[in-house]
C-alpha cells in the first residue's frame, strides 16, 4: 500500500497531507448461543482510501472511506465514512 505525501507549492508552514489506500481481512468468533444455526465464525473484508492530514504540531485529522466486500446481514449498508479529529496538548 502506498503512501503519498502533499506540499503545495507556497503552502502553509506546518500543513501537510498524506493519502493512503487499504484492505484488510479477518475472522471474528461472536458468541453464539448453544445450538445456534448460525456459523461460528464471520468472516470480514474491506477496502478503501484516506487522507491524514497535519495541521502543525498538535493537531491532526484524518478522512476514511471503508468499503465492506462481504454482506453483513445486521449492518443498514456496505460502507462508512469515518472522520476523526485529534488535538494533542503536548
Amino acid at each position: 500500500f502506498r503512501s503519498v505525501r502533499t506540499a503545495p507549492e507556497g503552502g502553509v508552514p506546518g500543513v501537510s497531507a498524506t493519502g493512503f489506500f487499504f484492505a484488510d481481512y479477518g475472522l471474528a468468533k461472536p458468541f453464539r448461543p448453544p445450538n445456534s444455526l448460525l456459523g461460528r465464525y464471520e468472516e470480514l473484508s474491506s477496502a478503501g482510501w484516506g487522507v491524514q492530514a497535519a495541521l502543525g504540531s498538535h493537531l491532526s485529522a484524518r478522512l476514511t472511506f471503508a468499503y465492506a466486500m462481504r454482506d453483513l446481514p445486521l449492518e443498514p449498508r456496505r460502507y462508512v465514512w469515518h472522520f476523526q479529529l485529534v488535538a494533542s496538548a503536548f
